[in-house]
């Protein structure tokens, strides 16, 4: 070397010799301070190189991290999930139309000029002669108005009925005649519920008697929702709804003056709507 020359005992290195240790060499830059050559034994030693450890990543709640590979698109996918609900709902109303209209011929008189004011903010206070009136009006209401309901939390819970009424944002409302005084909080939070969604521009379908008629004539008696709700949003609009030709179905008390099953009722008008050949179906006239 040129600095300083080769350690002592060792002689001069040969041509062949110099050519081996340059293969050895290592860089200037980790040659000794002394200048001698370094081979390969003598490198300092490394320490062993440990695994890459990642951080853990940090959770917001609500937050969905960027740096997650397992569900990259789950933002996309909850973007898209009102998109899907509102698609499926459209569908179910009108496969709901199809099939209310083999056992109903329903007329509907005033909605369009309702609907030429305007869809927001609109309560709709019907009667309610039958259990199968919300839905008939659900599936006729739900074109430009898309309202949501107030429903008996034992009739929405029902097997069938109870996804459906959650698909199209029906909201439970406790029965205060059933249950008693144990429920009036949960009463008031989902009227609080409701009127913040109506001040926010929801539309509305709650029956002000709070119960199915059980006689020819309809009875409010003490329920108060709807005063209530008339009173926290004073804009909106109310539209009273009456029907006729539901009273006397089997969906009704008419006949036996007790509260019929809807599921029941439900089966035994599809397994009679097969006998009758399906489009051989006696239909009854109603008249909105």
């Amino acid at each position: 070397e040129e600095a300083g020359g080769c350690p002592e005992g060792k002689g001069p290195r040969s041509g062949k010799d110099q050519g081996q240790e340059q293969r050895v060499t290592v860089p200037s830059s980790r040659a000794r301070p002394n200048g001698c050559c370094t081979d390969a034994s003598a490198r300092p030693s490394r320490p062993p190189r440990l695994p890459h450890r990642r951080s853990p990543a940090k959770i917001t709640p609500g937050v969905v991290s960027h740096s997650c590979n397992l569900f990259p698109s789950l933002r996309q996918n909850a973007s898209m999930m009102p998109m899907l609900r509102n698609s499926l709902r459209r569908l179910l109303s009108q496969v709901g139309r199809v099939l209310l209209s083999l056992r109903y011929r329903v007329e509907v008189r005033g909605l369009d000029e309702i609907r030429a004011r305007g869809t927001s903010r609109v309560i709709f206070l019907p009667s309610h002669l039958a259990l199968i009136d919300p839905a008939i009006l659900m599936v006729i209401l739900d074109r430009g108005f898309h309202p949501r309901a107030l429903g008996d939390d034992y009739q929405i819970s029902r097997p069938v009925i109870g996804p459906l009424a959650r698909l199209f944002g029906a909201r439970a409302l406790p029965n205060m005649e059933r249950q008693g005084l144990s429920v009036m909080d949960a009463t008031r939070q989902a009227l609080a519920e409701t009127i913040t969604g109506v001040r926010a521009g929801d539309s509305l379908l709650f029956y002000p008697s709070g119960r199915l008629r059980q006689q020819y004539l309809e009875e409010i008696r003490a329920a108060s929702g709807a005063e209530v709700l008339v009173k926290a949003v004073p804009e909106a609009r109310i539209v009273l709804v009456r029907q006729t030709g539901l009273w006397g179905s089997s969906f009704s008390p008419a006949f036996t003056g007790r509260m019929p099953d809807a599921v029941a009722t439900a089966w035994r008008g599809l397994k009679l709507l097969l006998l009758n050949g399906v489009f051989f179906m006696p239909r009854r006239d109603v008249l909105i």
